[in-house]
């Protein structure tokens, strides 16, 4: 409703894997548009990057944020939590 009125369109981006988004948030009703972005292979990615006047380190992909910040992300390692294995 205030987005109606003061017209604004609000834009949420959750970095994770669409597997791992709650069920709840992708709920009929709740977005107006889901979209997903996959990671680039290193070709698309240095096309993408060069086209924004960048470079990229390294050969693997990239997400669009590793792209567009122009630093290099590191695969985060999420700590377990709950009973040991």
């Amino acid at each position: 409703m205030l987005a109606d009125f003061l017209l604004l369109q609000i834009i949420c981006t959750i970095n994770y894997r669409t597997a791992d988004i709650d069920h709840a948030l992708l709920r009929p009703g709740l977005l107006m548009c889901h979209l997903v972005f996959e990671r680039l292979n290193l070709i698309e990615a240095a096309r993408l990057a060069a086209s924004l006047g960048g470079n990229l380190p390294g050969a693997r992909d990239y997400s669009l944020a590793e792209i567009f910040s122009g630093e290099q992300c590191d695969v985060l390692i999420r700590p377990h939590t709950g009973f040991a294995e």
